[in-house]
């Protein structure tokens, strides 16, 4: 049942229902995995992968007609609180370099800047990797 509403909840944000490989199988899959975290509400969903003391933002969506309301910061700080909780001090991202909205919710959320993945999403289309340190 999660693993369906994430799915639809991501086909609604991206459009593809399986864009960035992504479906009902995966959820499915990762809901079953320990080393993944995920939290969810109606309108958002955030993703990550626990490894030791690092965590990894896997994924995180929004319903377009919640975007810019708190929807994705809600689930990010629900999931960061969640990371922490199962041990992890350093949140990882990587975001394509044209995403402005990631990019600046990343940054206002105290993310910083670790590197750059030159043709990572393609040609010309540049990953910026980016972490956090986690706290209660």
């Amino acid at each position: 049942m999660q693993a369906e509403a994430l799915a639809a909840l991501h086909e609604a944000a991206f459009g593809d229902p399986r864009a960035h490989g992504w479906g009902r199988e995966e959820f499915a899959r990762a809901l079953s995995d320990p080393l993944y975290v995920v939290r969810q509400s109606e309108d958002a969903y955030a993703l990550a992968r626990v490894v030791a003391d690092s965590a990894e933002l896997v994924l995180i969506a929004t319903r377009p007609n919640a975007r810019r309301r708190g929807a994705a910061r809600a689930a990010l700080h629900a999931l960061e609180a969640a990371l922490f909780a199962k041990g992890a001090t350093t949140l990882f991202a990587e975001v394509e370099s044209t995403n402005t909205a990631a990019l600046a919710l990343y940054g206002s959320e105290g993310f910083s800047e670790t590197g750059l993945r030159r043709g990572y999403y393609g040609p010309e289309r540049d990953a910026i990797t980016l972490e956090k340190p986690l706290k209660s």
